[in-house]
């Protein structure tokens, strides 16, 4: 069963080779004809073209908890904290792991914020971020860029790992 990908404003995109999560978003046909030679009588009704408008630094899976590969679409969006059972090796032996807010790509796999262990008196510190090298298999982007994201990118938008 094929699902079908919405035309959406807005395509994210990651980067792997650079660790970059790439934001792209629709372009008008006036500005892309600009772009490209394309024909006067071809009609845009049949295609999305899209130009890069943002790129935010982030990192993504271990060999071992690869992030997938594929072509998915953003499931929900939430500014909520989320704890997440799963523990980076550099963080085996912190309590409560959780993250503020993400993106709902598919199943557990998310694009998200820092990590931040609780502490004992509910106050929480930054103990992962974009500069570690990987994480369990989800992107994470620096808190302010992850507001972003979620300030402007819509369910349903179209996500390629």
């Amino acid at each position: 069963l094929q699902k079908e990908f919405s035309r959406s404003e807005y395509l994210l995109k990651l980067d792997r080779c650079n660790n970059l999560l790439r934001v792209y978003k629709k372009s008008e046909s006036k500005k892309i004809r600009g772009y490209y030679s394309l024909r006067e009588d071809f009609s845009m009704d049949k295609y999305v073209l899209y130009e890069e408008v943002k790129q935010f630094k982030c990192i993504y899976g271990h060999a071992e908890t690869p992030t997938p590969f594929g072509v998915f679409q953003v499931e929900n969006k939430s500014n909520d904290w989320y704890v997440t059972p799963y523990r980076p090796k550099n963080l085996k032996n912190v309590g409560i792991l959780k993250f503020q807010g993400y993106l709902e790509i598919f199943e557990d796999y998310f694009i998200h914020s820092d990590i931040f262990a609780e502490n004992i008196d509910g106050t929480a510190e930054i103990v992962g971020t974009v500069k570690d090298g990987g994480t369990t298999g989800c992107v994470r982007v620096n808190s302010d860029d992850l507001k972003w994201l979620l300030d402007n990118i819509p369910v349903k938008t179209t996500v390629m790992f």
